[in-house]
């Protein structure tokens, strides 16, 4: 009987082990899921979920040349957009003088999904200086 239950427990053990390694490998490959952008000295980081590429380089562009020339309206468009959301985060390196010398500004952006509209709205949510550049 001591047997049985001994052999009880290494297999859940055993199966809980296996199952939070393969949570914490769900977690990080989700974790990994983000377009990078480098302009001038800034980093942007899109959450990639449901988009492709050129959608988060359009929103790229959006949030660091501000307003840029898009087509808001696709021909689909007409009566409205389909309109998604994500999160983006701009890095401005040595932005400041003193430590922590970099900001960091996390975006609610809203797009469309449309492939015939480049439509897309950044909202300022957070803005938050950071320590992330090397002290010169």
């Amino acid at each position: 009987m001591k047997h049985n239950i001994k052999k009880l427990v290494s297999l859940l053990v055993v199966m809980s082990i296996l199952l939070s390694s393969s949570i914490l490998a769900v977690n990080s490959a989700a974790e990994k899921n983000i377009y990078t952008f480098e302009y001038d000295g800034n980093t942007i980081e899109i959450n990639a979920d449901g988009l492709t590429y050129d959608q988060a380089q359009q929103i790229a562009d959006r949030i660091f040349y501000g307003e840029t020339d898009t087509s808001t309206y696709g021909i689909l468009c007409i009566f409205g957009h389909s309109l998604e959301t994500t999160i983006a985060a701009q890095i401005q390196h040595k932005y400041y003088d003193a430590s922590p010398r970099c900001v960091r500004k996390t975006y609610q952006v809203e797009y469309c999904t449309r492939s015939s509209c480049t439509y897309s709205n950044a909202t300022l949510i957070n803005s938050l200086r950071v320590s992330c550049c090397a002290e010169d």
